[in-house]
């Protein structure tokens, strides 16, 4: 993500950016710290939360809490690192707004009202942070065109850095977390921070403007690829399309869609973890530890 920020970003080429290792895993290797430093990137590396470690979106929350009291800058935009960017990001730059995002799809736990199955978990997480549910607004989907409660992908954002809006995410999860709340549909805590997203933004009173479907444009191996999206989009979701299993098809469209992006990343080969074997075992203890304390909270979800 980083490196393609610096090399197709545009004026916001040479931005700061802080990249953060929130809780307990092995030490980066010396190569990626120097990568890090050519980069002139700003790595921090936190202590775990000390309750919902296992939580995987817990990291975002802990890393933007962090971030807010370090930044010098007026805005903050949280960018997952399965990102590509392929050109200038303007939108992403708030202007006359507190909060940008994108309402990519209806993104497994989407509700479309008091009919749909997700809409009790909707009504759990609004009672929990004390919003009235029909106090949130609707939008439509720019993947289905469903018309769903708001509901953005929380994998590209930006906000003001004065609303401290990362310590709200972080103090409104744990609230949900302590009482238990998951969808019984399917991934239980798993999209928590996606519903979070809106809830918070209007519990707070906060501006906001929905981004296009090429500032978080998904490439995913289940959904055909419309190479016309793909060329139009500044900021790619990339999701598991560097892996070796998905790589060669999606540098096939990326060449039809992105010729010069193409030429400048297929050098690079697909996402592997050169983590040496004593690395990625601690990871994968922790990954195994992580994983039943999150099968109890699932068991627990009402």
């Amino acid at each position: 993500m980083i490196t393609s920020l610096r090399a197709h970003g545009g004026r916001f080429a040479s931005c700061p950016v802080f990249a953060v290792t929130p809780r307990r895993g092995a030490p980066l290797a010396a190569k990626t710290r120097e990568a890090l430093d050519l980069l002139n990137v700003t790595y921090v590396r936190l202590p775990s939360h000390a309750k919902y470690a296992w939580f995987h979106y817990m990291n975002k929350m802990v890393a933007l809490t962090y971030v807010e009291t370090i930044a010098q800058t007026a805005q903050i935009t949280f960018v997952d690192s399965d990102i590509l960017i392929s050109g200038e990001p303007t939108l992403l730059e708030l202007n006359d707004c507190d909060f940008v995002a994108c309402p990519v799809d209806l993104g497994v736990v989407g509700s479309t009202g008091r009919d749909s199955q997700h809409d009790h978990f909707w009504s759990r997480m609004c009672d929990v942070v004390g919003l009235d549910l029909d106090e949130l607004p609707w939008v439509t989907t720019l993947m289905e065109g469903a018309r769903i409660r708001l509901y953005w992908n929380s994998g590209v954002f930006s906000y003001r850095r004065e609303t401290k809006l990362g310590r709200t995410f972080l103090e409104l999860a744990e609230s949900v977390l302590g009482e238990h709340v998951g969808s019984t549909c399917g991934g239980g805590e798993h999209f928590i921070d996606q519903v979070l997203l809106g809830i918070m933004v209007i519990k707070r009173g906060l501006t906001y403007r929905d981004l296009p479907l090429s500032y978080n444009y998904p490439v995913i191996e289940s959904i055909k690829m419309d190479i016309k999206g793909l060329r139009s989009a500044k900021v790619i979701h990339l999701h598991n399309s560097m892996s070796p299993t998905y790589w060669p098809s999606f540098i096939s469209d990326l060449r039809e869609a992105h010729p010069q992006l193409c030429t400048w990343l297929e050098p690079m080969g697909p996402a592997v973890n050169p983590a040496p074997f004593p690395s990625r075992l601690f990871n994968e203890a922790l990954r195994i530890e992580r994983g039943i304390h999150r099968k109890n909270y699932r068991a627990s979800v009402r």
